[in-house]
């Protein structure tokens, strides 16, 4: 490649557009400030041909072209009868109206001299007078991609190289993009946002846990790394990776020219739906372009709300990605979720949240010490002990963003210390209490009590006390767990000891009257009594049986016997009612019926 190419490359990286009124180029931070006082002056500077490339102009034609060279125009004190000042004061047509094929031989020329020294000439603005100047920028003693290797920063960004204009330093166009757009996002992302925002992988390589919906073979992880995304419901407890998921594909759909549009449902409304409906349809049109709309915290759109995505997902104008804390079952509508695939996210495990806990102990560049090992022997900086490290996981309860935030917050308050190790007692005076996971209206709530109930019917009393524990810690109402306790009085225990019911009662008496968090007290006692207490179903299974049996008869039910009717009148008594023999009391024909007999009913296993 000659010199003089190799030139032409290195400096097409400087940014620079052509002036549509002098033809000049002109650098693109400058050129509505040049273009304001071009249009403004009326003056055409151009681009001269030599003598040898184009003959003189004949003075007897009405319409003359005069032409200025870009390195030949005179300073303001050219002596007047000169070339140059006749060549200015020259009747010439205004650029702007001339052809294309009058424009393009006005274009700015390159030589080099060697492969590694090249010029380049670029008229700068004119001054405040109006008059032009012969501003020559210059970059020499090597290439533009030369200098600005030579000055990487320690983020792999281009230095600022400067060029001299008017006698002022001015930092080249392409080094302050890169400051603007590069360096100070990166600034900005490290300093204000969470720690779990910071640490957020946008690659599958990345992604930790979940290895049942994203593993290796998983057919999640094919269609992610496919053309074809079918609509998905990620359903989980917070923390566990479903807004990460969520990036991920994202970003792999960027990388196939997919767009993808990220709403909130507790910032955003039907309207906001609409609109990005209305751009993905153009875009289909147009460019045959997909849309994926991720909807984070889809359950807060009520069903009527819900009902805006069906006849779009339907027919393929989006491809709809809803995240969810609730079972999809109770808070989605089931037209949208017969539509749309879900997927259900686990609570992380110890060793998943351990991974990301070391990873951003890493990136925070915080050092990790043993507990027996003694301070003085620590290498300088923040450190933190592996116990410490241990705490964090083990209070998170599985919850990925519970943990960043917790380590954050430790690491953030002892920075400025020098050389500080953080102890397990230094997370736990931050965090005051253990968080785990526990919803008084979703899906934690029922299966904590339903754990509670058959822990006392099986006689686990030390389970029992565990989950009652865990709901009062969450916020559970008392009197919740009290009425559950007097609907077991009856249910479990029944006929085996009738004086039960009297305590589950008392027991709801109290929480009403004392309240947290001395009611705790009464209904540990109600709750080892009830898991000790002999049990006893019969009535609760007969009530089952005769319940199926009223339910599934077909035809009309047979008349109640006429002696143990009702009879408060003169006449029902003369009809016979209230007299005869008893029996079984069962009506015709179903004497033979005892529902305290046979297997328990279908429902109550």
């Amino acid at each position: 490649m000659s010199s003089s190419t190799e030139a032409k490359k290195n400096a097409g990286s400087l940014s620079s557009t052509e002036c549509p009124v002098c033809n000049q180029l002109v650098v693109s931070d400058l050129i509505n400030q040049h273009l304001d006082r071009c249009l403004k002056t009326g003056t055409s500077q151009k681009n001269s041909k030599s003598p040898k490339d184009s003959p003189r102009k004949s003075p007897s034609r009405k319409k003359k072209t005069g032409t200025v060279s870009a390195t030949s125009i005179s300073p303001p004190n050219t002596p007047k009868g000169s070339s140059t000042s006749k060549s200015l004061n020259s009747t010439t047509i205004h650029p702007f109206f001339q052809s294309r094929t009058q424009k393009k031989d006005t274009r700015i020329s390159w030589t080099s001299s060697s492969a590694k020294k090249f010029r380049t000439d670029i008229i700068d603005l004119e001054d405040d007078s109006g008059s032009p100047k012969d501003d020559i920028v210059k970059f020499e003693e090597g290439s533009i991609n030369d200098r600005a290797e030579s000055k990487k920063n320690k983020f792999g960004q281009a230095g600022t190289s400067s060029s001299f204009v008017n006698g002022m330093s001015c930092p080249d166009s392409a080094a302050v993009l890169s400051r603007s757009s590069i360096g100070d996002k990166q600034t900005k992302d490290t300093k204000f946002k969470p720690l779990a925002e910071v640490m957020r992988p946008t690659r599958l390589d990345g992604y930790v846990g979940q290895d049942d919906v994203v593993g290796e073979k998983t057919l999640l992880r094919k269609l992610i790394n496919s053309e074809y995304m079918p609509s998905i419901i990620l359903w989980g407890p917070p923390g566990c990776g479903k807004t990460t998921l969520a990036h991920i594909i994202a970003s792999h759909s960027r990388e196939r020219g997919t767009k993808f549009v990220t709403l909130s449902a507790v910032a955003s409304g039907t309207k906001d739906v609409k609109d990005i409906v209305s751009k993905a349809q153009t875009d289909q049109k147009m460019f045959q372009a997909k849309t994926i709309l991720f909807l984070d915290e889809i359950h807060r759109f009520n069903k009527a709300q819900q009902d805006v995505f069906l006849p779009f997902v339907e027919k393929g104008i989006i491809t709809l990605i809803g995240a969810t804390t609730e079972n999809p079952s109770f808070s989605l509508n089931s037209a949208l979720l017969s539509r749309c695939k879900t997927i259900v996210l686990e609570k992380l495990s110890s060793e998943n949240i351990k991974t990301i806990v070391l990873r951003a102990l890493e990136f925070l560049e915080v050092n990790i010490i043993q507990d027996n090992k003694e301070t003085a022997s620590v290498k300088g900086g923040l450190s933190i002990t592996q116990s410490a490290i241990d705490f964090v996981v083990a209070v998170s309860d599985g919850d990925c963003r519970t943990a960043l935030n917790s380590l954050q917050t430790a690491v953030d308050g002892f920075r400025d210390v020098a050389d500080y190790v953080i102890t397990k007692e230094d997370i736990k005076s931050s965090l005051k209490k253990t968080h785990f996971l526990y919803d008084r209206k979703g899906d934690m709530h029922y299966d904590t009590i339903s754990a509670f109930h058959k822990s006392m019917r099986f006689g686990k009393e030390n389970a029992a006390l565990y989950y009652l524990a865990r709901m009062l810690n969450g916020g559970e109402d008392p009197r919740f767990i009290a009425r559950r306790l007097m609907v077991f009085a009856s249910e479990d225990i029944g006929l085996a000891d009738p004086t039960m019911l009297s305590l589950a009662a008392a027991t709801h008496q109290s929480c009403e009257k004392i309240g947290m968090p001395e009611c705790r007290i009464m209904l540990s006692h109600c709750t080892v009594q009830f898991a000790r207490a002999p049990k006893s179903r019969e009535t609760y299974d007969a009530y089952g049986r005769a319940e199926i049996f009223v339910r599934e008869f077909e035809g009309p039910h047979p008349a109640i016997p006429l002696s143990i009717r009702n009879a408060p009148t003169k006449l029902m008594r003369e009809l016979g009612y209230a007299k005869g023999e008893y029996g079984s009391c069962m009506p015709e024909g179903m004497e033979h019926i005892d529902f305290f007999k046979g297997p328990p009913p279908a429902h109550h296993k």
